[in-house]
Order: structure tokens, then sequence, then C-alpha cells
């Protein structure tokens, strides 16, 4: 990490929309909303009637002004994809999370090149290695962030250079049922990036 960072004094974080189907879509959203979360992920990949469904149903319960993002966790090759963007264009999206499998750079850098929504490199980002290929070959505009998955602060610290010198955003994911400790190095880590397009996590009860 750098030392010499300043730290952040908020930083927003947000939702996650996993809901199977619509209905339980619009229910999870009506709770965030209550908790004042203005910024969601939404979980996609099932069919395209399904996808849409439950987005229309996240954009109707979270209203027009919330910022939307979705994530297909690798479900679809790059064409598959890039028609799946051109769907989702009425939901205003800032971000689509590894729409392509997490080995097919190729497929990643294909879309980046043409998708008019942001590519988040997510099962793709594992490794410092794994950073310096997308940027080299231009398969994502931003780089998700996990500590767990990422190997601690200090690569992911390093991996945040990375991001920074090839021009592309940065955000920082969080890791399923993660601890409160580990809620805790993230929110370190997001405290001390600026600029920070996303934040997942700190949900530990501890």
């Amino acid at each position: 990490m750098d030392d010499t960072a300043v730290a952040m004094p908020r930083v927003p974080y947000s939702g996650v929309v996993s809901a199977g189907g619509a209905e339980e879509a619009a229910a999870v959203c009506e709770r965030m909303k209550a908790l004042g979360v203005t910024r969601a992920k939404v979980k996609v990949g099932e069919t395209i009637e399904e996808d849409l469904a439950v987005l229309t149903a996240v954009r109707q319960a979270l209203g027009e002004e919330a910022e939307l993002r979705a994530d297909a966790n690798g479900a679809w090759d790059a064409r598959t994809a890039l028609a799946r963007v051109h769907a989702f264009e009425p939901f205003s999206l800032a971000g689509l999370e590894q729409p392509c499998a997490g080995g097919d750079f190729e497929g990643m850098a294909w879309l980046t090149e043409r998708s008019a929504i942001p590519v988040i490199a997510d099962e793709s980002l594992v490794s410092l290695s794994d950073a310096r290929s997308l940027a080299a070959m231009h398969a994502c505009h931003v780089f998700n962030v996990r500590i767990s998955k990422c190997g601690g602060l200090l690569l992911c610290g390093r991996i945040r250079e990375l991001a920074r010198e090839a021009g592309l955003e940065l955000m920082l994911g969080a890791h399923v049922g993660e601890t409160a400790i580990l809620a805790a190095a993230g929110r370190q880590f997001a405290t001390r990036t600026p600029n920070l397009r996303f934040a997942e996590g700190s949900y530990g009860k501890l």
C-alpha cells in the first residue's frame, strides 16, 4: 500500500442483487432503498428475457437516479455479450462485469473495443500478471480488485498502480461471506484509493 495516500473520509458502497426473478429482485431493492443504498450490482447471465425482466424491476424499484451495473460471471462468449450490451442500453448501466469467461482475454479485448458499457474484469484478474496482460491487450476498462482474490493488500496496491499507469479505472470487490476482518481490510484499501469507481463489501457484523 502507498503510505503517502490520503485517506478518503467516505466510501459509497453498493448493494448486490442476486435474486431469482424480477419479483424477488424488486423486494431486495426496496430493502436497499430503505437503507439509503443508491448503487447496485445486478447478477445477469440467464436468458435475455429473464435478464431484461430483472433489470427492469431493479431500475423501477431504485429509480432512474440509481447507479446500476450488471455482473455476468463469465456467462457469455464475446458476440453474445455484445448483443447483451445493446439490449441493456435502456438501463444506462455504469458497468458490465466479467461478461466473458475468466480465461477468455481475447474475447474480453474484442468486446472492450466495441462496448458502450464499461467492461469490468473480475475472474480474469487474479494476479499481477493477469493485470499486466489485461492492460496490454486493452481487455477491460475497469479492474475489479478483491483483497482475498488478488493476494492481499500489498499486491492489490501494485495492481492499483498498474491500473493508474495504464489509464484504467479501479473498483473494490468483495468475497462472498467475507469476515469482518476482511471487510475492514477492504475499507482500508477503499479509503486510500482516490477515484475508486465502485466499492462492494463491508457486510461484516462484528
